[in-house]
């Protein structure tokens, strides 16, 4: 019975402070965030994020990243032909409301083109259409100014579940890096 009442009091009072913060939260600070992954740009297309911020210590969103045109010039050479992200955060509030470390979970529909192999692993001339689902987890950390401007910087990976059964394992993994430029409002 007294662990039972110590439970009890621990999560009355966790549920106490935790209104008190979402009371304290005012709108003031913005709930919307916009950003766009310098990152990306730079080396193989462009990635646009939204993010809405529920409370203090967590926000929904997701992005977009379309690859440039001419693949065989990029840097990072991919065989996308896109990608969508939404994701759920979960913010440990260093610095202020949804700001500071963070992790999330990810989900990823991505569209592309593959190389078909053999039973024998060999790779065949021509390329196939792929469409696959993934999910993943990653970590990050957001430095948000009182002006509304943020710098952003995340990398996660996960796993395609319904990748074809002739295409190479590399279509297995997936990761997403970031260093994002953004402004809440």
């Amino acid at each position: 019975m007294k662990k039972f009442l110590t439970l009890a009091f621990a999560a009355i009072a966790a549920m106490t402070n935790a209104q008190y913060r979402m009371n304290n939260y005012n709108g003031n600070e913005g709930q919307n965030d916009v950003k766009i992954n310098m990152l990306s740009l730079f080396f193989y297309g462009t990635e646009f994020g939204y993010e809405r911020i529920l409370n203090p210590n967590v926000g929904i969103g997701g992005s977009v990243m379309i690859p440039y045109g001419d693949n065989t010039r990029l840097v990072i050479k991919s065989n996308l032909n896109y990608y969508v992200s939404p994701y759920i955060r979960y913010y440990f509030n260093g610095f202020g409301p949804a700001s500071g470390f963070f992790v999330e979970g990810f989900g990823l529909l991505s569209d592309g083109k593959y190389t078909p192999r053999d039973e024998n692993g060999i790779s065949a001339d021509t390329k196939k259409d792929y469409s696959a689902f993934g999910a993943g987890f990653g970590i990050g950390e957001k430095w948000t100014s009182r002006s509304g401007i943020f710098l952003e910087a995340t990398a996660g990976f996960g796993r395609n579940f319904s990748i074809p059964e002739d295409a190479a394992t590399s279509l297995i993994l997936v990761g997403k890096v970031g260093v994002s430029v953004g402004y809440r409002f």
